[in-house]
């Protein structure tokens, strides 16, 4: 699958919405690949995980032909804070088979590397591939004090595999 960009995700509102949980959840710190995880609490925001979840699911079924369900989705907070973000080329070994890298926020720019390609992401933007059979990373990259990248991955399983 040819990896491609989709702009202008979420609602204004959603984005406060999604801020607003990002901020408020408690947090996972990784030291090892420079960043902090953020797994949403399904009890505690329930209603705004189903209405994203559902939204992302009808951009994904708009771009391709698999018939594919989103299990759910986390975050990551990447800063100097955690140690230095570094995500070397890798394949996720696991059974999804589409991942939608969607950025939140952030005041830097830090591109995904996606096959042999580098993806200059916006806020609001993502890029969509399958994580297992495209080779995916981040540029090297150092961050200066304060500078951050807000993501959030869904990720999609085939319902017919």
């Amino acid at each position: 699958m040819k990896p491609y960009i989709v702009n202008n995700v979420f609602s204004q509102e959603e984005l406060q919405e999604l801020r607003n949980a990002f901020n408020n959840t408690p947090l996972s710190v990784d030291l090892t690949l420079g960043r902090n995880l953020v797994y949403f609490d399904n009890f505690l925001h329930y209603e705004l995980i189903l209405k994203i979840k559902e939204k992302v699911q009808k951009i994904v079924e708009s771009v391709t032909d698999k018939d594919l369900l989103c299990l759910g989705f986390s975050g990551a907070d990447y800063n100097n804070q955690y140690g230095e973000p570094n995500l070397p080329p890798h394949y996720d070994g696991d059974t999804n088979d589409l991942i939608f890298n969607y950025q939140l926020s952030s005041n830097t720019s830090w591109g995904i590397g996606v096959d042999l390609e580098v993806y200059e992401l916006e806020d609001n933007s993502a890029v969509v591939f399958h994580p297992n059979k495209n080779a995916h990373w981040r540029p090297i990259k150092k961050f200066n004090d304060g500078e951050y990248v807000h993501m959030l991955f869904f990720r999609f399983y085939d319902k017919n595999e």
